[in-house]
């Protein structure tokens, strides 16, 4: 028992309390997406196929105040800026990983007219009716 002690502590005690936030995104359009996280040196894109959804990371190597992502698709591409409410502010009781180092994605939700909503703690994506949306959101693109 001691042993399993030790272990548990020295594994929560290398793990640190730092860990990477995510946002799960729901395209709630016809058309393939394709989006970027601008925060980075090297910009990461993930493919979005409609109607489903995807984790993309919320961090980059880029210091900025806001979060920058560009989402391209049916040809077209807009650049998207915002900023979330300290974590875990927006994070979703849903969309959830871990025991001790318990972490939960932020959830947006990106609609047929451009705009990017804030899902909510507590429903499942897709959305039908958005909670009330906290200062900024929803995006459109070019803010």
């Amino acid at each position: 028992m001691l042993r399993l002690l030790a272990v548990l502590a020295a594994t929560l005690a290398l793990s640190g309390c730092s860990f990477l936030v995510e946002m799960i995104l729901f395209n709630n359009s016809d058309a393939r997406i394709e989006v970027c996280n601008l925060n980075q040196t090297v910009p990461t894109c993930e493919i979005i196929e409609p109607k489903s959804s995807r984790k993309i990371l919320l961090t980059g190597d880029k210091p900025d105040p806001s979060i920058t992502y560009s989402i391209k698709g049916s040809g077209e591409e807009r650049t998207y800026r915002f900023v979330f409410e300290p974590y875990p502010a927006q994070a979703s009781e849903i969309y959830c990983q871990g025991f001790f180092m318990k972490r939960c994605d932020i959830p947006l939700q990106y609609e047929p007219d451009g705009l990017l909503y804030w899902a909510g703690k507590d429903q499942v994506l897709p959305v039908e009716r958005f909670p009330a949306q906290p200062p900024g959101f929803p995006v459109s693109p070019g803010e």
